[in-house]
């Protein structure tokens, strides 16, 4: 799924979620680093919000590592809270667009919904860098883990080699 950036227009939940959020400072930081802070936050997401239990440094260092250094083009996002770490965003940058790569957060921080907040600040920042697509990922209608994708909106998904608008 991808949205077209210059006709993206965040919706009233959008809008509640930005002002819920307005005291999260967001910055850009390149290039892209690993930090003990970083990997514990990864380690506090994966465990609280995929309940995996057997998370390890052994496990965890090659993951982050290579979220934060496995393409040439990468952005760090760095989401912080009175100075505290609360979010981390991978972004990739292509010729005209930045594709969302991954996200970890403090699990603690749900109900300011940090994914959605995520996805609108790298709606701004290709908005502000000239890019014209912003990609989404895989849309998959029946999983909820997947389908909130369809709420950023006007948005386009690739059916048989084509975009095609699919909600507006």
């Amino acid at each position: 799924m991808r949205i077209e950036v210059e006709k993206f227009n965040p919706g009233k939940s959008s809008r509640r979620t930005i002002k819920k959020n307005k005291d999260i400072q967001v910055r850009i930081v390149s290039p892209p680093s690993v930090t003990p802070e970083k990997l514990a936050l990864y380690e506090h997401y994966v465990s609280s919000k995929h309940g995996e239990s057997n998370v390890t440094p052994d496990s965890t260092i090659p993951a982050v590592y290579s979220m934060h250094y496995g393409y040439d083009h990468i952005i760090e996002m760095n989401y912080s809270w009175d100075n505290t770490p609360v979010g981390i965003g991978i972004v990739d940058e292509g010729e005209d667009c930045l594709s969302s790569n991954y996200f970890y957060y403090d699990t603690d921080y749900l109900d300011r919904r940090p994914g959605i907040f995520s996805i609108l600040q790298e709606i701004f920042l290709a908005k502000r860098m000239g890019k014209r697509y912003y990609y989404l990922g895989f849309y998959i209608e029946n999983n909820p883990a997947m389908s909130y994708k369809k709420d950023f909106r006007p948005n386009q998904i690739l059916r048989y080699d084509e975009w095609i608008d699919f909600l507006k």
